[in-house]
């Protein structure tokens, strides 16, 4: 009789472990490093936020390439920091950094160009030489 019951605990059991299984994180270390990581994220959230829907996927590939990583690498890592959460969190928190280091360099080359723009003679102006 207990032999009959075997099956249903063994698919109980089977079942329950790869819940714990679904729901553990992810040991080891994935391809891409963090730094490496945050880089090409943050330029994969700039490349598919385009209007162009049509470029994005070029661009992203363009992403890709620019950091000489594989897509699949890529991809690897971001699952690996998905299934680990507070990795996941402090991996957000690099690429917010990164996202406010660059809008902060737009910012002043924006104002550099605008002050280059006042100083800058107006051509309208200008006499011409004769010589």
């Amino acid at each position: 009789m207990i032999f009959r019951r075997m099956p249903f605990f063994f698919v109980l059991f089977s079942f329950f472990l790869l819940l714990n299984v679904s729901c553990e994180q992810i040991t080891g270390k994935p391809p891409l490093s963090k730094e490496k990581f945050s880089l090409v994220y943050t330029d994969y959230i700039l490349a598919v936020d385009q209007k162009e829907t049509e470029f994005v996927g070029a661009v992203v590939d363009s992403v890709f390439k620019y950091h000489e990583v594989q897509t699949n690498d890529f991809k690897k890592t971001l699952q690996y920091y998905m299934k680990n959460p507070e990795q996941w969190e402090e991996m957000m928190n690099l690429i917010s950094k990164e996202l406010e280091k660059r809008s902060h360099e737009i910012e002043s080359a924006k104002a550099t160009a605008q002050q280059a723009i006042q100083k800058a003679p107006d051509p309208a102006q200008a006499k011409p030489k004769l010589e």
